[in-house]
């Protein structure tokens, strides 16, 4: 294998590629560490995986002189080409029997150690029987507006992920940890043959994430099968293990008896939400909000019962509503909406309260909009 490159028509690639190679801990040996480098045609086709996912990056070529396959440890690549990206032209060239790399760089060489591509686990192949096909940027917003609610914990595996359900040209997504949850809806590209739900890792919604336009028209299309899931776009593929549990129906935690609902402006929200969180108690993060008689309070108080308090007027006249919620919950949520109001409704009995976006009835929206809803349970003091 021999070949030379611009780093900077490379590095975007190697990035993401080493990121899934470098995650999780792994043992000092462990082949997966590694990249698997291959030199085809005029390809050059880069490959990492952490057992539950494989990413692999293709780049077109211009200058090989010969083709071959190895692996490479993805840290010492990624920091070699890291420093070296400002050089036009860099060069690689495998030594097949001394087994290392020989990286040339502006008279800087580098000699990294490698392993054969024979090492190198493969990804177990299933037949992809379900996909959807959607924009790339509905795909991006789906997962930046849900991913910030899976849990970090792994007592239940159901809440570790992002969850997808199609049904005809539908597709729902959701997302929690337990405490709060995201309601995603949008429509599909083309409806599905059969009704799909399938679990994703949050690693996976990650990585999709990171290989997708977030501006793009483009199609993007999921593929299914029983415990994988594969995507293919813009030079990468992905293929993910999914989590496979029983979920719930979820549709039944959120609340159909809404006896209130206020609108408010958001940034002045998440901006006053700020101020009086300063002296909120650090285990729970509480701010109880008090709404009635055309008047907002906030109000949070620590364990050394340090106060803080703001009171302002608001278009809400009906009876008092008092409740206690997160404001971290809140604000992370506030902050993934993109509308200047948003509504908050309070259901009955008030175990918890939905926020959504503030839309006229009567604004049309686009074939690609999202329909966005979340629920954050009430904080009992």
């Amino acid at each position: 294998m021999k070949f030379s490159v611009r780093l900077s028509e490379i590095l975007k690639q190697l990035k993401a590629v080493a990121k899934i190679a470098s995650s999780g801990s792994k043992k000092e040996n462990d082949i997966t560490l590694n990249i698997l480098m291959k030199v085809e045609g005029k390809e050059l086709s880069l490959k990492s995986t952490d057992y539950n996912i494989e990413l692999e990056a293709v780049i077109p070529l211009v200058d090989v002189e010969s083709e071959g396959v190895t692996s490479v440890n993805a840290s010492k690549l990624m920091e070699v080409c890291s420093r070296n990206n400002n050089i036009e032209q860099v060069k690689f060239e495998l030594d097949e029997n001394s087994e290392v790399l020989i990286i040339n760089s502006d008279n800087t060489v580098y000699e990294i150690r490698t392993r054969t591509a024979t090492e190198f686990p493969g990804f177990p192949e299933e037949e992809l029987t379900q996909s959807l096909s959607l924009k790339q940027k509905q795909l991006k917003a789906l997962i930046d507006m849900s991913i910030f609610c899976v849990s970090t914990e792994d007592f239940r595996d159901y809440l570790r992920g992002v969850r997808f359900e199609a049904e005809s040209d539908n597709l729902s997504v959701f997302s929690s940890d337990g405490h709060r949850m995201a309601c995603l809806d949008t429509k599909l590209l083309s409806p599905v043959a059969q009704p799909l739900g399938a679990l994703l890792t949050r690693n996976c919604a990650e990585q999709v994430g990171s290989i997708i336009e977030a501006n793009a028209d483009l199609p993007v299309e999921l593929k299914f099968s029983k415990n994988v899931v594969s995507v293919k776009c813009n030079g990468y593929t992905l293929k993910s293990k999914l989590i496979n549990v029983s979920y719930p129906n979820v549709r039944n935690v959120i609340p159909q008896n809404i006896e209130h609902e206020i609108v408010l402006p958001r940034k002045r929200f998440v901006e006053l939400i700020n101020r009086v969180s300063v002296l909120s108690s650090k285990r729970i993060n509480g701010i109880t909000m008090n709404f009635g008689e055309g008047k907002l309070s906030l109000r949070s108080e620590n364990k050394e019962h340090e106060v803080a308090t703001h009171t302002e007027s608001c278009s809400y006249t009906g009876p008092l509503i008092e409740i206690s919620l997160n404001h971290a919950y809140v604000n992370e949520v506030l902050n993934h909406l993109n509308t200047d109001d948003f509504t908050m409704r309070f259901p009955n009995p008030l175990g918890s309260v939905l926020l959504s976006p503030a839309v006229p009835q009567n604004e049309e929206q686009p074939a690609d909009s999202i329909k966005s809803m979340y629920l954050i349970s009430k904080i009992v003091v």
